[in-house]
């Protein structure tokens, strides 16, 4: 039987209205926790994306809001170019 830490995840994206806050907290920390290199929020409320990189312990080092027009690549896959607009349809 394989856990999470066993897995390689790139990038995981959640999408988030009345869960945010517990996106934030409990789900973000346990992914830290397995090493998930980098986990994206799609933060509807606000029409943003949360960019959290670099787990460490319960947390991430690195975190990004990316709002407006910006436009964003995972780190794993620098090439890839996501429009935040595409992201929030």
């Amino acid at each position: 039987m394989h856990g999470p830490a066993d897995l390689d995840i790139f990038l995981l994206i959640e999408v988030a209205d009345a869960s945010l806050q517990y996106d934030r907290k409990r789900k973000l920390a346990e992914y830290a926790r397995y090493g998930i290199a980098e986990v994206w929020i799609v933060n509807l409320r606000a029409n943003q994306l949360e960019v959290f990189r670099c787990p460490l312990g319960l947390g991430y080092e690195e975190r990004m809001i990316v709002a407006g027009d910006s436009v964003v690549s995972p780190a794993a896959f620098p090439d890839i170019r996501v429009p935040l607009a595409a992201i929030l349809r």
